[in-house]
């Protein structure tokens, strides 16, 4: 399973939630299910604005829905479109070893964290724990075992920050 986003608010009277996703819109369309609390509903309808907003069967008004407020919403990563060629979820990268350009291993993945202008990747080198802006200029490559980062860009982060 994975977290696909947090449920922020009951949405209007009729048990509509509104939920502040952390994948793409497009990648949702064809959902059928989600898992609240570890319990499995079923989608109702779905439809996006400015978040996702989610009609679930058993969730029926305002009240019910209340008592959701603040949950993790999950779905089956099979239930999901397949991601594109160079996508990737979050949960695939922690775990991953952190090289540099020539092969040489800097640390690994320990975390992401994600404050809106750019997502943050929690990489431990040794016992120091560094956070690094998930930047393209960064991270120049991301493949199945490893991320391949510019050494001088992680460098200068570090010297900075």
């Amino acid at each position: 399973m994975i977290e696909i986003g947090k449920i922020v608010k009951p949405q209007g009277i009729k048990g509509e939630l509104k939920v502040v996703l952390d994948s793409d819109f497009s990648r949702l369309s064809s959902l059928k299910s989600v898992y609240i609390s570890g319990k499995e509903f079923e989608v109702q309808s779905l439809s996006f604005r400015d978040a996702l907003y989610l009609k679930l069967f058993g969730v029926e008004n305002r009240n019910e829905a209340e008592l959701l407020r603040g949950e993790s919403v999950f779905a089956d990563e099979e239930s999901l479109l397949p991601l594109e060629e160079g996508e990737f979820y979050f949960k695939d990268l922690i775990g991953l070893k952190v090289v540099d350009e020539k092969g040489e291993e800097i640390g690994k993945i320990e975390d992401i964290e994600q404050f809106g202008a750019a997502d943050i990747i929690v990489v431990r080198e040794r016992n120091m724990l560094f956070s690094v802006p998930f930047l393209s200029s960064i991270f120049l490559k991301i493949e199945r075992e490893k991320a391949i980062v510019s050494r001088q860009e992680y460098d200068n982060l570090k010297i900075n920050g």
